[in-house]
């Protein structure tokens, strides 16, 4: 994907940081993407942000 497809995306159904998971997770490298959506731990902070 160049950087100008990158800057091209249509956002205007983005309403919250949830709905960015998904086109994060197409973009991402799956390594990349778990690094990011997961949390440390016990992953109180992902369940607590989630709910």
């Amino acid at each position: 994907m160049t950087p100008q497809n990158q800057l091209s995306m249509d956002l205007s159904a983005i309403v919250n940081l949830f709905d960015f998971e998904p086109l994060a997770a197409e973009r991402m490298t799956t390594m990349a993407y778990e690094y990011v959506a997961s949390g440390a731990a016990d992953e109180f902070t992902v369940r607590w942000n989630r709910h």
